[in-house]
């Protein structure tokens, strides 16, 4: 079982990922396992996948694009996605995951991806919100995510799809289409509140 093997996995990211990324990894898990509690997701996967999810991170590139080469090739590489397609390959190796949900949640943590899972959400918006981030907005969108998850995961689409812009970018397709799906969702619960 996962949970059983969460220590040593500890003891792998701490020899892997530098102390700074090392420590967003247990922040992610730490809130993920609280958002999965109160959005009614699996506390222990969203737990597994939010210390998990910055697995190759700190990969060289060269490695990460040569891994993901069949996956993305129609499309031009967005180099700052290509560690969580790449984890999640490396994880079902070495730790044996075969949850496609701790999969995905991992592999679409940077990009999301339309009609994401309830842990998906919970991984992608984690992710942003972790004690170590220090951004402008992020107390309202920590607040947001205990209070409306997919309008979090909008504000987590909007912030990357911004950042991207602003640093001259491509914006992945997938996040496209997160966007336009979320934007939907929320409209659909918008009209049955009504």
């Amino acid at each position: 079982m996962l949970i059983d093997r969460k220590e040593e996995m500890i003891s792998d990211l701490k020899s892997r990922l530098s102390e700074e990324r090392f420590e967003h990894s247990l922040g992610v898990a730490r809130v993920a396992r609280e958002l999965a509690e109160k959005w009614n997701a699996d506390p222990l996967k969203a737990e597994i996948a939010g210390l998990l999810h910055d697995y190759e991170k700190e990969t060289d590139i060269e490695v990460l694009r040569e891994m993901t080469s069949e996956l993305f090739k129609d499309e031009v590489f967005v180099d700052s996605i290509l560690h969580g397609f790449v984890a999640a390959i490396t994880l079902k190796n070495i730790y044996g995951i075969e949850d496609e949900d701790i999969l995905n949640a991992i592999s679409y943590h940077t990009t999301g991806r339309a009609n994401m899972s309830k842990l998906e959400k919970v991984i992608f918006v984690a992710d942003l919100i972790d004690d170590t981030r220090s951004y402008d907005d992020v107390d309202r969108i920590r607040e947001l995510a205990f209070a409306d998850l997919d309008e979090a995961v909008y504000e987590k689409l909007d912030f990357a799809i911004s950042k991207c812009e602003r640093l001259e970018r491509v914006i992945h397709s997938l996040t496209l289409e997160a966007k336009e799906y979320i934007i939907l969702k929320l409209n659909e619960n918008e009209n049955r509140r009504k």
